[in-house]
């Protein structure tokens, strides 16, 4: 009999059952419910008063609805990514692996871990054991256990009548793909990246979130700033974060990096979304600790609009030709920039003429705060980390400042926001 034929025999494994049947619809209704409250979220965003408020309620039931799926629930959110498309991509084109010396040292948000792992050629194919078992995993609503045999490895057990991941394990072998030495040459990043890739899929699709605060708040992971870049540096995955956001991932992750108890609406969704991606930034180059300087968001507050910026960036020629002049004028002595310099910057006739709407943002700055803040956005050089820049200039331009003024609150008490996230009630 063909696996195919026999997966529709049991109410645990096939799609065709009464009881898959039930689960399919159960499924739909809480993907549906899930939809309506991302767009809470998104009208509570638009909304002048009152809207945090609305979107912190909505956020709560997104997790508390993701924290109380049933086993099948879960599995099926486990086989949208454990899938036959996905499988097969892993385990391609593989380079050569290292026989000794493998073990994974890694820095997560807890400190310094480790995962063994002396052969790459062994390490790995038990990871692909262990995805490929997982994927072939089925609830039996009639006995409430997994289809799982005792000698096989995979990352869920049931757990107080939960289809539960085993965080530790998945979490050793993302340590694992994700050490510095798995991407020495392009062959093996793309290998290795395939399945960092997908351990972070699951674990995003299938955690508890209450269980993964407290997991990632005693232990760390390293798919913290993994996570945060991914959905807070790259401009398209900022797009997504209200939906990203009421699936319960980032709020978690977030809360855990010491923003706050985002339940109590303190914080906007904008300032959630945004701030992993200025930490990350600020992370890795101290040149962007600009961005949230005092002078900087004043700035972008009262005159630098998103399109302002986007000149900036673009225009190389005019911001180092305003850089130039700025710069001059701030060695002579002469600091404040009056109508006669914005004029001398747009003249038509000279090499290169600055538009007036721009040069006219810096009228009455100090000469030498507008060359540090053109010398600043003039860094920024990947498009990813022009995006973040962007869009917390626009949230900061729009909202008066309050997006700025949040993140220099989170940033100045981490501390105090992370004993907030620990006191939060769990139910």
């Amino acid at each position: 009999m063909s696996a195919t034929n026999a997966e529709t025999r049991g109410p645990e494994t096939g799609p065709i059952g009464t009881e898959a049947l039930a689960n399919a619809e159960e499924q739909a209704r809480y993907e549906a419910r899930q939809r309506g409250i991302g767009q809470h979220m998104k009208l509570g965003s638009q909304m002048p008063e009152n809207g945090n408020e609305i979107m912190a309620a909505a956020a709560n039931e997104a997790i508390e609805r993701a924290s109380n799926r049933s086993p099948e629930q879960v599995l099926t959110a486990m086989r949208g990514v454990l899938n036959e498309a996905s499988l097969g991509e892993l385990g391609r084109n593989r380079p050569r692996l290292l026989t000794s010396g493998g073990h994974a040292s890694i820095e997560t948000n807890h400190g310094h871990q480790t995962a063994s792992g002396n052969s790459e050629i062994d390490a790995m194919r038990k990871i692909d054991q262990r995805l490929r078992h997982t994927s072939k995993l089925r609830y039996d609503p009639n006995r409430k256990e997994l289809n799982q045999g005792a000698k096989v490895n995979t990352y869920f057990v049931m757990y107080q009548g939960k289809a539960t991941i085993q965080r530790e394990k998945l979490e050793q072998d993302l340590i694992y793909v994700s050490d510095a030495k798995r991407y020495i040459t392009p062959e093996r990043a793309e290998y290795f990246e395939k399945y960092k890739q997908i351990l972070r899929a699951l674990r995003s699709a299938t955690v508890d979130p209450k269980t993964e605060m407290i997991y990632l708040n005693n232990h760390g992971s390293v798919a913290i700033d993994q996570e945060l870049e991914h959905h807070c540096t790259d401009p398209e995955n900022a797009k997504g974060a209200l939906k990203v956001l009421a699936m319960g991932g980032l709020a978690v992750l977030l809360a855990i990096n010491g923003v706050n108890n985002f339940r109590s609406g303190t914080f906007s969704v904008f300032t959630l979304a945004l701030l992993g991606g200025l930490v990350a930034l600020k992370g890795k180059d101290s040149k962007y600790d600009m961005l949230t300087g005092t002078g900087f968001t004043n700035f972008s507050r009262d005159k630098l609009s998103r399109s302002d910026a986007q000149y900036i960036f673009s225009k190389g020629p005019e911001r180092r030709a305003m850089i130039k002049y700025f710069g001059n004028k701030s060695r002579t002595g002469s600091e404040i920039i009056t109508q006669k310099d914005i004029d001398t910057l747009t003249k038509k006739d000279s090499t290169t003429p600055v538009e007036p709407e721009i040069a006219a943002i810096f009228l009455g700055m100090p000469a030498s705060h507008a060359c540090n803040y053109l010398k600043g956005l003039g860094k920024i050089s990947t498009d990813k980390n022009k995006g973040m820049a962007l869009d917390f200039i626009e949230a900061n331009h729009r909202d008066g400042g309050q997006t700025a003024s949040e993140l220099q609150q989170i940033v100045a008490r981490p501390d105090e926001a992370e004993a907030a996230m620990k006191e939060a009630p769990t139910s």
